[in-house]
């Protein structure tokens, strides 16, 4: 019985592994092919927002805001 859980658990985990590196594949290949200006923006201001708030956290909210 326990021989039966583990082998099921690894299958789990095999399956589980393959789906996260097909979707990634998938979700690569999606922006490759379909990578419009608008995701290109977010992607901008995504990663301006993840800048601005890891400056304010080091500074301890001294920066002025604009």
């Amino acid at each position: 019985m326990l021989d039966l859980l583990d082998s099921s658990h690894e299958d789990y985990f095999t399956i589980k592994l393959v789906g996260i590196l097909l979707f990634f594949f998938i979700k690569s290949k999606i922006a490759d092919t379909h990578f419009s200006r608008k995701s290109a923006y977010q992607q901008f201001y995504m990663n301006q927002l993840f800048l601005f708030k890891r400056n304010v956290q080091i500074d301890g909210f001294k920066k002025p805001l604009g």
